[in-house]
């Protein structure tokens, strides 16, 4: 009996080591993954909207551009060696609509 209230006391009275602080820079650079994330969803749901060619092929370069940009953030948190879910657009296969 004594040796598990031993083993207890040593479970749950033991001094814990006291968390990290989140590194400011890494949150920031999560942060902005997340914002790009959310304007290639906002660009792909604007080009699903349109229906005038130039303004389809204006979204079509601003989506190839947050790739562009969502690839270099990645590149910089695996630096930092952030890890997350990969950003993926989904269809809807109700109604052919990009679900993020």
């Amino acid at each position: 009996m004594e040796r598990i209230k031993g083993i207890a006391k040593n479970l749950f009275f033991k001094k814990r080591e006291p968390l990290p602080e989140a590194d400011p820079a890494k949150q920031r650079l999560l942060e902005e993954i997340h914002l790009v994330c959310q304007m290639m969803q906002t660009a792909h749901s604007r080009f699903s909207a349109q229906s005038d060619g130039d303004l389809m092929e204006a979204c079509i370069y601003e989506m190839e551009a947050l790739k562009a940009r969502y690839r270099y953030l990645n590149r910089q948190a695996r630096e930092l060696g952030i890890t997350c879910q990969p950003y993926e657009m989904h269809m809807d296969a109700k109604e052919g609509n990009a679900v993020g």
